[in-house]
């Protein structure tokens, strides 16, 4: 993870807030070079929904985001954003009658569909944004 992302992420993750600082983090100036070594590493990347997935599902919401944001492209190009979020909806809807163990879990992945709607509907004018201020 980025040196600057640690630094000012707390650490309490998977609440709104959470979600909004780390998205308003990556537009900033000092993520371009990152975000844009990050897109040159996806367009490499042959299977990059089961790359994103495994982020999911291993709880790892910055390389999720990280991702998203960078490969946004890929994404839009191939209606991978659907997939995604068909997978995540799929996830929820079987872990709704477990335990409460799944229960942490599942609100993890709600939190996790939150991230992916907004990359998904403000992707693009994020992106124009990181492009016009960097």
């Amino acid at each position: 993870m980025h040196k600057y992302l640690e630094d000012n992420l707390p650490p309490t993750q998977y609440h709104r807030d959470y979600i909004y600082k780390l998205v308003h983090l990556l537009c900033l100036p000092e993520m371009k070079i990152f975000l844009d070594t990050i897109k040159l590493l996806a367009e490499k990347t042959d299977n990059l929904v089961d790359e994103l997935w495994n982020y999911i599902k291993d709880r790892k919401l910055v390389q999720t985001s990280v991702l998203l944001l960078a490969a946004q492209k890929q994404f839009r190009k191939h209606d991978l954003f659907n997939i995604i979020m068909y997978r995540i909806f799929r996830e929820c809807a079987s872990r709704r009658f477990e335990n409460a163990d799944n229960s942490k879990a599942r609100k993890q992945l709600e939190e996790t569909f939150h991230l992916v709607s907004i990359i998904c509907h403000a992707g693009e004018a994020l992106e124009k944004y990181i492009q016009a201020h960097s």
